[in-house]
C-alpha cells in the first residue's frame, strides 16, 4: 500500500514518487491512497496525480485502468463531463441555463448569491447582476478549480459539491441515454464466468517484420443465480423483486431493482421526484443491465412480488436461458431461429470474439467489415489471460477470418478444453 501524506505541488515530482511502487509487469498492483484535506479546491491537485497516474497504467499496460488495485476514476474530474459541469453551473449562476441539481443543503445563507458575488471577486463572472457574463474561455475549468481556492473554506466546499452534484447528475444522465464514454469495457464480472474456446494465431508480414494478429472466441456465463441475487439485495440500501404485469407464454418477467444512491447520503442533491429515481436493473438471464431504469418506468411495466413468486420465476428464467433465447421464452418463438441463424439474445452463455495484437496495419479493411461503431472491451480468462482488443460481431467473423488469412504467412487455430 503506497500512501501519500502531502502531495507535492508538482505533479510530475509526485508521479516520481508513485512511480518507485508502480513497475512494469507487476504481477499485483500497489494500491494507492490519497490523504487530503476537506477544501474543494485541494481536489484540483488529487485530480492531476490521478490521471497521471491513469496514464501511468496505459504506459506499461496498454490500458489507462491498470492500476487495477484501487479506481482513481472519483478523483479524476478532469474529463469531458467536468468542462460540461463547470460550463454548466456557470451559466446557472448568470441565469442562461435552468440548473439541474439543488444548491447544497447544508450551507447557511443564501448560496446563489454568495456564489455569484465570490466567482466574480476571482474573475469568473463578470458584469453587473442585472447583465453577469461568465468566462467562455477554454481554459475555464482549469480557471475554476485554481481559482475558487482563494474563496472562503465554507463558500469553496459549497461551490465545489454544487459543481460535483452537477457533474453526476450529467454523467448519470448519459448513462442513462447510453452515451457515456466507459472506455475499454469489461465484458466479464469474474473470471470464473469465462472461458477461453480457440485463438486464431494470424502472422504476416510488415514493415518491422513478423507480426501476430489473434482472434479469439471465449464465452460468458451472465446470468444470475437465485443466491447472488438475494446477496446483492441484501448489499444495498433499497431492493425490491418485481414480476411483469402480464403473463408471455406462460412465463413471466421477473427483475431485481436497487437503488443506486449512496448508502449514507446526507442530502438529495438530485432535482427528482422518488417516482423519477433511478435503478439498477438485475436478470436471471443477464445479470446486471448497464442502463438504468427510472423508477416510473419500472412501475409501468412491473409489479412488486414477494419473495416465493419471484423466487419460482427467477429459477425458471435461469435454467431456461441457458439455451434459450428471449424471443423463444417469452413467445414461443424467434424468426432468427426460424431463419436458420443462432440467436443469442437474452442467451446466458454469450459467445464473444475479440480480435487483439496487430490490427492498426489492417485498420482501414476491417473497419469496412465492422457493421457498428467498434468497441474495445476487456477480459479475463479462468485460466488468468488477460485479453484486450476490439469486440467483431458474429456476423462478421467469417469475413474477419477470411480478410485475415489471405495476407498471412501462416494461420494457426488452438483450440482449449
Amino acid at each position: 500500500v503506497h500512501i501519500t501524506l502531502e502531495l507535492p505541488w508538482s505533479a510530475d515530482r509526485a508521479i516520481q514518487q508513485f512511480g518507485r511502487t508502480h513497475r512494469s509487469n507487476q504481477t499485483s498492483a500497489p494500491e494507492y491512497v490519497f490523504l487530503i484535506s476537506n477544501l474543494g479546491g485541494e481536489r484540483r491537485f488529487a485530480s492531476i496525480v490521478a490521471k497521471r497516474l491513469e496514464s501511468l497504467g496505459a504506459l506499461t499496460h496498454g490500458d489507462r485502468r491498470a492500476t487495477e488495485n484501487r479506481d482513481m476514476s472519483k478523483f479524476n474530474i478532469v474529463n469531458n463531463y467536468g468542462n460540461s459541469a463547470v460550463d454548466l453551473i456557470l451559466k446557472s449562476f448568470i441565469g442562461t441555463q435552468k440548473p439541474v441539481v439543488l444548491p447544497p443543503l447544508d450551507y447557511e445563507g443564501d448560496f446563489m448569491a454568495d456564489a455569484i458575488q465570490g466567482l466574480k471577486s476571482v474573475g469568473l463572472l463578470n458584469g453587473d447582476l442585472d447583465s453577469l457574463t461568465a468566462d467562455h474561455d477554454k481554459k475555464v475549468f482549469g480557471k475554476f478549480l485554481n481559482r475558487i481556492l482563494g474563496l472562503p473554506v465554507q463558500l469553496q466546499n459549497a461551490i465545489f459539491e454544487y459543481f460535483t452534484s452537477t457533474m453526476e447528475a450529467i454523467i448519470n444522465s448519459a448513462k442513462k441515454s447510453g452515451t457515456y464514454d466507459r472506455g475499454i469495457l469489461d465484458v466479464a464480472a469474474t473470471e470464473l464466468n469465462t472461458k477461453h474456446l480457440a485463438v486464431y494465431r494470424f502472422k504476416r508480414k510488415y514493415l518491422t517484420g513478423l507480426v501476430t494478429t489473434e482472434l479469439h472466441k471465449v464465452v460468458i456465463e451472465r446470468g444470475m443465480n437465485w443466491e447472488e441475487s438475494e446477496y446483492t439485495s441484501k448489499r444495498h440500501r433499497y431492493s425490491q423483486y418485481f414480476l411483469s404485469k402480464h403473463m408471455r407464454n406462460g412465463n413471466k418477467e421477473v427483475i431485481l431493482a436497487v437503488s443506486h444512491q449512496p448508502e449514507k447520503c446526507p442530502f438529495k442533491s438530485y432535482l427528482l421526484t422518488e417516482e423519477e429515481e433511478t435503478f439498477t436493473i438485475y436478470r436471471p438471464n443477464v445479470g446486471q443491465q448497464l442502463k438504468k431504469e427510472l423508477a416510473s418506468t419500472i412501475s409501468d411495466k412491473f409489479k412488486k412480488a414477494d419473495l416465493e413468486e419471484a423466487k419460482f420465476y427467477w429459477d425458471n428464467h435461469f435454467e431456461g436461458s441457458l439455451t434459450t433465447c428471449s424471443h423463444k421464452y417469452y413467445s414461443g418463438l424467434c424468426k432468427t431461429i426460424l431463419s436458420g441463424e443462432e440467436c443469442d439474445v437474452g442467451v446466458r452463455h454469450r459467445t464473444y470474439n475479440i480480435l487483439s495484437g496487430s490490427v492498426l496495419s489492417l485498420w482501414g479493411s476491417i473497419e469496412q467489415i465492422l457493421s457498428a461503431r467498434p468497441q474495445v472491451v476487456r477480459v479475463k480468462t479462468n485460466k488468468g489471460d488477460k485479453i484486450i482488443g476490439t469486440l467483431i460481431p458474429s456476423n462478421c467473423v467469417e469475413r474477419i477470418i477470411k480478410e485475415l488469412s489471405s495476407g498471412s504467412e501462416s494461420v494457426v487455430i488452438s483450440q482449449f478444453s
